[in-house]
């Protein structure tokens, strides 16, 4: 958790959890990953009698007890779940939505999201701003 972050949303994990899960809507399906505080998510979403609540396990259909400490896959995955539910509730918008399509598109990592670059003159230069506001 960054400082800035936490200036912004809150001190604890369960504070910033309760500011985060502010966007969830009414009758709308719910997705969170892993490492977040679920109690605190899932009572944001019963007061605001969101629709169905899912982890990216559940969807994937995949449960094995997995310690991910790339977060880059995790995010991979949890945006595949997301893939995966909007294909389900939307099919008319996504009916050409392969599983190979799906695979590649979660896989790019976002540009500055700890990318390294090498310089010209042999200097290492790691850019991780992908959270940064503008």
């Amino acid at each position: 958790r960054g400082k800035r972050m936490q200036e912004i949303l809150g001190e604890t994990e369960e504070l910033i959890a309760m500011e985060k899960g502010g966007i969830i809507k009414e009758g709308c399906p719910v997705l969170v990953g892993p490492h977040c505080p679920q109690e605190v998510l899932l009572q944001c979403a019963r007061e605001k009698d969101a629709g169905r609540y899912y982890n990216p396990q559940e969807v994937l259909k995949d449960y094995r007890d997995m310690e991910i400490t790339d977060y880059d896959e995790e995010n991979s995955r949890i945006s595949k779940a997301a893939l995966i539910l909007l294909k389900q509730s939307h099919p008319e918008l996504l009916q050409n939505l392969s599983e190979e399509i799906m695979d590649q598109a979660v896989t790019v990592r976002p540009p500055c999201r700890f990318e390294q670059v090498q310089r010209d003159d042999g200097v290492t230069v790691i850019l991780d701003v992908a959270h940064n506001p503008p």
